[in-house]
């Protein structure tokens, strides 16, 4: 199982009003395709205005933290 961590842009607020541009989401699953699939169903169509309401998903190699001071803001096993 890998870690995907999706991160939101500057005007992506969830459905209670919380901005997200600090902050990410990290989805562990077996690869790139299903772990979007798993974002998309269990966070970004409930907590988000629409399910596209994102913007980039990174692998472990890629991602920085460092960029998100919020830090995460939810795990989805």
């Amino acid at each position: 199982m890998n870690n995907y961590y999706f991160t939101f842009g500057s005007n992506h607020y969830t459905n209670e009003g919380i901005p997200m541009r600090d902050y990410w989401v990290r989805v562990i699953d077996k690869n790139y395709i299903q772990a979007r699939l798993k974002f998309i169903e269990k966070f970004s169509s409930i907590h988000m205005p629409t399910s596209d309401a994102w913007a980039f998903q990174y692998n472990d190699n890629d991602f920085d933290s460092s960029y998100f001071l919020g830090g995460e803001y939810m795990l989805i096993e």
